[in-house]
């Protein structure tokens, strides 16, 4: 199942340094700078999607764990990744703290979106998936900002509508074992990605893909089509089924 927060604080260990000086909210992911000429502007939260005792990412298979871009690009550097752990592990030692300044933060780039012009869409789990209904702070964050921004993340948890009052968008993300999930999200009308180990294909099992690797806003996604992603990273390597080779 989805991780909690609950969940997550029974496990000893995750205590934060003390400081809070470094940023939750991020427009540097090379995905989320792909906004060029687009109406919206992404922010993200990357949290490393697993620290001592815990993984953040409670669907994920073996493919994805072993294709996980939490070490591609800048991702394979100790720096990243250290600044990605201080977050997680402040994140889990004190949620609500964290999420007050998330707020904070969300509100600067909020302001300084709109002044472009944009609008700001925020993707709450950029490595990660934690599910922000099932926590008080979580569900607050989302009350105050669901209908001023696009919330939107990808997802291997198959519940489709949970978070469906708060206008939040969520793509569903193939793995090598949940095919029989995907077609009951495609079924319902709702976007779909598989990830294939090269060039993109016109249709796959009948489907038709679409490419979308040119910008991270999955919520402007073709109706009826299959988001199509490349390997990455050790994904280029995957033989798991996770990647789609042709």
């Amino acid at each position: 199942m989805t991780l909690t927060l609950d969940q997550a604080l029974k496990i000893p260990g995750h205590q934060s340094d003390g400081r809070w000086d470094l940023p939750f909210l991020s427009a540097s992911n090379p995905k989320l700078l792909k906004t060029a000429g687009l109406a919206h502007q992404a922010v993200g939260l990357t949290l490393y999607p697993e620290v001592p005792g815990v993984s953040l990412c409670g669907f994920r298979s073996i493919g994805c764990g072993k294709s996980c871009l939490k070490s591609s690009g800048r991702g394979a550097m100790h720096s990243t990744t250290d600044c990605r752990v201080r977050r997680a592990i402040r994140f889990l030692s004190d949620p609500a703290r964290a999420v007050e300044q998330i707020d904070n933060e969300a509100r600067r780039w909020f302001t300084k979106i709109s002044a472009t012009g944009q609008e700001m869409a925020l993707r709450l789990n950029v490595l990660s998936e934690l599910d922000w209904s099932s926590f008080e702070a979580g569900r607050w964050f989302l009350d105050r900002w669901h209908d001023r921004i696009n919330l939107y993340d990808y997802t291997k948890n198959p519940d489709m509508d949970r978070l469906d009052r708060w206008r939040y968008h969520l793509t569903f993300s193939r793995t090598e074992r949940n095919w029989s999930d995907c077609l009951k999200w495609i079924d319902a009308g709702k976007p779909v990605a598989v990830v294939f180990g090269q060039a993109l294909p016109w249709d796959y099992l009948g489907l038709p893909v679409q490419d979308a690797t040119s910008h991270d806003f999955r919520f402007l996604a073709r109706p009826g089509y299959l988001q199509g992603l490349i390997a990455l990273g050790k994904g280029k390597r995957d033989r798991t089924g996770f990647v789609v080779w042709s």
